[in-house]
């Protein structure tokens, strides 16, 4: 009996202590995970160069009604670039309802319907984002315009500058980084998932916002385990 005891003993003391190396992520690996396109890489750049909407001429067509003014001394659609795409989750009931009861929310994300956000950029800087959905069977430019602002925008597509924000709370290490959307808020969130329980950094939708129904921009929020 001794024998068995000792064993169980043993068996325990190795999963705790081997647990949290599988559970825990560099937080910069996770960041840039979340940001890279893999395999979808190419369907998305060929939605976007087929599309018959013309993205960049659209904003720079529309740029009076879109209200952007980073667009206004744009004249040329040639002299806007797309930068990097980034993945964003849709909130949807499943992720709401775990968030009502206070549940962990990492597997209903993981479970909800997401697209592609292309930051358009001129002079280096954003201006503005398109997205790209998966509709019909292939994926399709959607939005044209976006909701972040210019600063939002090149933060959340900026692997180095999500890492250094977290590194900066002292959030290193994580299980999961996924960034989604909840439009009833008008706000995106990061989010990650550590040891230390479940963290949220809200986005805020719009030019000059710092904050919306008691969220901050940029301020993040931890729950507790």
């Amino acid at each position: 009996m001794k024998r068995v005891l000792t064993f169980v003993v043993i068996v325990m003391l190795i999963l705790i202590s081997t647990f949290p190396a599988f559970a825990a992520t560099p937080i910069n690996t996770l960041v840039q995970q979340q940001l890279d396109l893999a395999k979808e890489k190419d369907q998305v750049e060929r939605a976007i160069s087929d599309s018959q909407s013309n993205p960049k001429k659209f904003l720079v067509d529309n740029k009076h009604e879109l209200g952007r003014k980073e667009l206004m001394d744009v004249s040329n659609p040639d002299d806007l670039i797309y930068g990097k795409a980034y993945k964003v989750y849709i909130a949807n009931k499943e992720v709401v309802q775990d968030l009502i009861e206070g549940k962990n929310i990492s597997n209903a994300l993981l479970n909800a319907p997401y697209e592609w956000e292309v930051p358009v950029k001129f002079n280096n800087k954003s201006v503005a984002s398109i997205t790209v959905s998966f509709l019909d069977n292939r994926w399709n430019v959607g939005e044209i315009g976006g909701y972040l602002s210019p600063d939002s925008i090149d933060f959340v597509s900026n692997p180095d500058g999500i890492t250094s924000y977290l590194d900066d709370n002292n959030l290193k290490e994580a299980k999961t980084f996924i960034h989604f959307r909840v439009p009833s808020l008008h706000s995106d969130f990061l989010y990650i998932e550590a040891n230390s329980g479940e963290y949220f950094i809200p986005i805020i939708h719009g030019e000059g916002k710092s904050e919306l129904y008691g969220l901050k921009n940029k301020k993040y929020i931890q729950k507790m385990r």
